[in-house]
């Protein structure tokens, strides 16, 4: 049983990275496109943008506390 708890934690922790590394690598919407700099063509929506919200990232750095936390504990 020990086991299946470790994998589970290992799935969640990489999950959360990810979402982490999506949040921290997004550049939509920051700084000047110089080859638009007129703003004409607008900035298309993405499948992830629901992912680069500020719940989320707090989210994802709490299950990877959690996750760290829960791994320490269990030693």
């Amino acid at each position: 049983m020990y086991g299946l708890k470790l994998v589970a934690l290992i799935v969640l922790f990489f999950l959360a990275a990810i979402v982490l590394l999506i949040n921290l690598t997004s550049m939509r919407g920051q700084g000047i496109e110089p080859w638009d700099q007129e703003g004409e063509n607008p900035v298309r929506s993405s499948r992830l943008d629901f992912l680069r919200t500020m719940p989320v990232f707090y989210a994802a750095c709490a299950v990877i506390l959690a996750c760290g936390l829960t791994f320490i504990l269990s030693r």
